[in-house]
């Protein structure tokens, strides 16, 4: 931890953190503008030394520097890029039938599953759960599963654990997931020095994916809805926060699933099937229950369905969203507000 400090802080302030520094090697390190006067830092090729004191100094070289420059530059910019799940030439569609049936998956042999769309759990396991580090268990099933084929040092740095720890943990894992009826294991020694799980494991958004392998707008409704129908709570659950290597793919599945859920409502509302529609915002809110794309559809379908309570209620909700996260209303949402002659409060 690096504590900057934007202004002077005084003696009294100074002797606090002085003291606390003092007992050693405690993980945090202070930047405060005026601690040390005008003394000034000698350096000579990698070292450097501060009134008597010497130090190697974490350098930043010309390559870093450009780098840097260039993050910070692009923070600067508005421009996206369009997911790789959505097409932006795909015509609009509406749907086709009331109460469909789930898009049929593929048999699938016997083998454990994870549940990531949801709380994490570790589903068909055919081994001895473990008495201790379940939840550390199934974050390397997880991990395992999205990182297939990784080193032993890949795995320990990205979940930030000593081998020895990876280690206990992985045999724990490894009983715990079993073996099939032939005997093999679920989750094989890594004899080449590259760790998997048995392809037959996999999970409920491996298998969303697999539903919809090309473009969101593209795919059948029944695969859209199936897709939803897997959905039981917010990716990753109360996990995410304690996943810290697994945000990109938390992001990925929250911004996917979105996407369906804003798709498969916008087919149901053009085709009237509004209990539907209403159906397909409730499973994508509970995966991303701010998210501005969701709200204006719900203010939409109230709208359309004549209940002039409900849609100002959603009107309601989503300004305060807005207001609460300090921040504007989009373009386009604040003109379909107006469109429909909602109140704004």
């Amino acid at each position: 931890m690096v504590a900057l400090f934007a202004e002077p802080v005084t003696a009294s302030q100074a002797h606090t953190i002085e003291a606390a520094l003092g007992l050693g090697r405690t993980g945090v390190s202070a930047v405060i503008p005026g601690w040390q006067g005008n003394t000034q830092v000698q350096f000579d090729d990698d070292m450097a030394s501060l009134d008597g004191e010497c130090f190697r100094p974490q350098l930043l070289t010309t390559p870093a520097r450009r780098a840097l420059v260039e993050l910070f530059a692009g923070t600067l910019e508005d421009a996206t890029e369009p997911a790789g799940w959505w097409s932006p030439t795909a015509p609009r569609r509406s749907l086709t039938g009331r109460f469909l049936d789930p898009e049929p998956e593929p048999p699938l042999l016997p083998a454990p599953s994870l549940v990531l769309l949801g709380e994490p759990a570790l589903e068909g396991a055919t081994g001895q759960e473990p008495r201790r580090a379940q939840q550390q268990c199934i974050e390397y099933a997880a991990w395992l599963l999205l990182h297939p084929g990784s080193t032993a040092t890949t795995m320990s740095r990205a979940l930030c654990v000593a081998e020895g720890t990876r280690r206990s943990n992985l045999s724990r894992l490894r009983t715990w997931l079993g073996c099939d009826e032939a005997g093999h294991r679920f989750l094989p020694e890594a004899y080449q020095g590259r760790i998997s799980l048995d392809e037959r494991v996999t999970s409920d958004w491996h298998r969303v994916r697999a539903l919809i392998p090309g473009t969101v707008n593209e795919a059948s409704d029944r695969a859209l809805r199936h897709a939803l129908t897997l959905v039981s709570g917010p990716p990753l659950g109360t996990a995410v926060a304690r996943w810290p290597w697994a945000r990109t793919i938390y992001d990925d599945m929250v911004a996917f699933l979105v996407d369906v859920a804003c798709e498969l409502t916008d087919r149901c509302l053009a085709g009237g099937y509004f209990d539907e529609a209403l159906w397909a915002l409730e499973q994508g809110r509970s995966v991303g229950p701010n998210d501005d794309e969701l709200r204006i559809r719900a203010v939409r379908a109230r709208h359309l369905m004549g209940d002039a309570a409900a849609t100002q209620a959603e009107v309601a909700s989503l300004i305060q969203t807005i207001r609460d996260e300090n921040r504007q209303m989009q373009p386009e949402h604040a003109a379909e507000l107006a469109r429909i002659g909602a109140a704004q409060p």
